[in-house]
């Protein structure tokens, strides 16, 4: 029994972190929460088209395919920015709070995941061997 109490504490606190839902009363627009999603994966095909751009070169048209994967992950980049503003906007409007508990709000969700990966390329190429 404490151990489920344990659990539903740690929902709890999910939800009220990373906002999954605010009630069933215009709480999301899940349609546009979707298509922020399918944006994310478009993000990817940008990341993933770079990084695999130089090792495809001279393979016949895997270049064309990525770029072509590149160029549509840019638009991606451009959907995400303009769909996260309007949920983000909604939100606000929907529950006024003061601005510097909302942006406290923001620091608290981003900048774990800002120090990580900030912090993970100095890490690592510290554990690199220096061979000289």
């Amino acid at each position: 029994m404490p151990a489920r109490a344990g659990r539903a504490a740690l929902i709890d606190w999910f939800v009220d972190r990373i906002e999954l839902s605010r009630g069933t009363a215009g709480g999301n627009v899940r349609p546009m929460e979707g298509l922020r999603g399918f944006a994310v994966f478009l993000v990817f095909l940008v990341h993933y088209s770079t990084l695999i751009g130089p090792r495809i070169a001279g393979h016949g048209d895997l270049p064309v395919l990525a770029e072509a994967m590149h160029t549509l992950g840019n638009r991606g980049v451009d959907l995400f920015f303009v769909l996260s503003g309007y949920l983000i906007y909604g939100s606000l409007m929907r529950r006024p709070q003061p601005f510097g508990q909302f942006m406290l709000r923001r620091v608290e969700r981003i900048y774990p995941a800002t120090r990580c990966s900030t912090t993970s390329p100095f890490r690592s190429s510290s554990c690199r061997s220096r061979d000289v």
